[in-house]
C-alpha cells in the first residue's frame, strides 16, 4: 500500500509479500535527524509537513507491517508537530483512514471542528482526505494502522468511517486498544506468520468500535434534543396553541423526529406537554391564595383550551375531579390549622 523509501533494516517479508522493517533515528548523526525523520514520517504515514521549530528534535523509532493493503506502523518519537494541509490531501494517491491507539505520552490531534489531547489509553480515527494537524506535547508510543478507503468498503460495505475519538473506557473500543498494543508488542513475528487473520481482525475491531461510536453519539443527540423539549415546553407550556407541531417548529425539526426522540422512553411529546399542565394545575387548585379563581380560569391559564378536556384529563390522570380535588385540599388544610 506504501511505499517505503526511507532508510530502513528490513526484519524479514512473510507470506502475501508482508514487509515488517523497523527504523531509527539512532543510525544518524545529531544534526541529520531531523531530515531524515521528515521523510521517514512521509514515507510510513502518507505526506506530512514537519515545523521548523522542531529542528532540534532528537530521537523517533518506527515499524511497519506492510501488507500491501494496509500498514500498521508503530512509532516512538520526542516532541514535534506538524501537519496535512488541502493541497497534501487532495495529492495522494487514494484515501486513507488512520486508526491512531496512544500507549505512551501525550498528543494533540485537530482535524475539522474537533480537537483532541490523546493521553495513553485513548484511541481516534483521522481521515486523510481532509486538513489535519498534530502536535507531540511529551515523548509518546504509538500505533497506527492506517486503512484505504476502498478496503474498507471491500470489508464493511462502506468506505465511510467517523472521524474522532474512540471510547475506549469499555465494549469494542476498550478491545481495539488492546489489538492494537498486542500487535505492536509482537509486530516482528508478523513476518513470518502473515496477516490476513491479522487484518480482518483489526477491520473488525474497528468497525465494532465505530458501531460503538454511532450508538453513543444517537444516544448523546437524542438525550441533548430531549433536554431542548423539556426547555421549550417548560417554556411554553401554559400557551393554548402549544402543540408537538409548533414545537417540532420551533426546533427546526419534523413532527416525526421530534416523536422519534422519545422512542421507548415510556412517553410521547403530547404527553409531556399534557402532564405539565395538569401538574401546574393541580399545583394552582391547591393554592389557597388562588381561591377566587375558578376551575375555568385555572385550567384556560394552564394551556387547556376547554374545561371538559380538563376535567377528563385531570380525572384520568388523579382519580379525582378538579373541583373535589380543590375541596379535598382546602379540608386538609383546615385540618391541619
Amino acid at each position: 500500500m506504501l511505499i517505503i523509501r526511507a532508510a530502513r533494516r528490513p526484519v524479514g517479508r512473510g507470506p502475501g509479500g508482508v514487509l515488517v522493517l523497523t527504523w531509527s533515528t539512532d543510525r544518524y548523526r545529531t544534526e541529520d535527524r531531523f531530515d531524515v525523520w521528515h521523510d521517514t514520517l512521509n514515507a510510513t504515514h502518507l505526506p506530512w509537513r514537519l515545523n521548523k521549530a522542531n529542528e532540534r528534535f532528537c530521537r523517533a523509532e518506527i515499524q511497519a507491517l506492510d501488507t500491501g493493503v494496509t500498514t500498521f506502523v508503530t512509532c516512538r518519537c520526542d516532541p514535534c508537530a506538524g501537519f496535512r494541509d488541502a493541497k497534501m490531501a487532495r495529492a495522494d494517491s487514494g484515501d486513507f483512514y488512520g486508526i491512531l491507539a496512544l500507549q505512551k505520552g501525550r498528543e494533540r490531534v485537530r482535524q475539522d471542528n474537533w480537537s483532541v489531547e490523546m493521553r495513553p489509553g485513548d484511541v481516534l480515527i483521522w481521515d486523510s482526505a481532509r486538513p489535519i494537524r498534530f502536535d507531540v506535547l511529551e515523548s509518546i508510543e504509538k500505533a497506527t494502522l492506517l486503512v484505504p478507503k476502498h478496503r474498507l468498503a471491500e470489508v464493511a460495505g462502506t468506505p465511510v468511517l467517523p472521524s474522532g475519538r474512540v471510547n475506549t473506557t469499555q465494549g469494542f473500543g476498550a478491545l481495539l486498544f488492546d489489538r492494537m498494543r498486542g500487535v505492536s508488542n509482537q509486530i516482528s513475528d508478523f513476518a513470518t506468520v502473515g496477516t490476513p487473520q491479522l487484518e480482518l481482525a483489526l477491520l473488525r475491531d474497528v468497525l465494532n468500535a465505530v458501531g460503538d461510536m454511532r450508538s453513543n453519539e444517537m444516544v448523546s443527540a437524542r438525550q441533548a434534543l430531549r433536554e431542548r423539549v423539556e426547555r421549550v415546553i417548560e417554556a411554553r407550556f401554559q400557551d393554548q396553541d402549544f402543540a408537538p407541531a409548533v414545537l417540532a417548529d420551533m426546533l427546526g425539526i419534523s413532527v416525526r423526529a421530534l416523536n422519534k426522540a422519545f422512542e421507548n422512553s415510556g412517553t410521547t411529546v403530547a404527553m409531556k406537554i399534557r402532564e405539565r399542565r395538569l401538574h401546574a394545575a393541580k399545583t394552582d387548585l391547591g393554592n389557597p391564595d388562588l381561591l377566587r379563581c375558578s376551575v375555568t380560569q385555572i385550567c384556560l391559564t394552564r394551556g387547556f383550551s376547554s374545561v371538559e378536556h380538563f376535567s377528563r384529563s385531570f380525572r384520568a390522570r388523579f382519580g379525582i375531579s378538579p373541583r373535589d380535588y380543590r375541596s379535598q385540599a382546602c379540608a386538609e388544610r383546615s385540618k391541619a390549622v
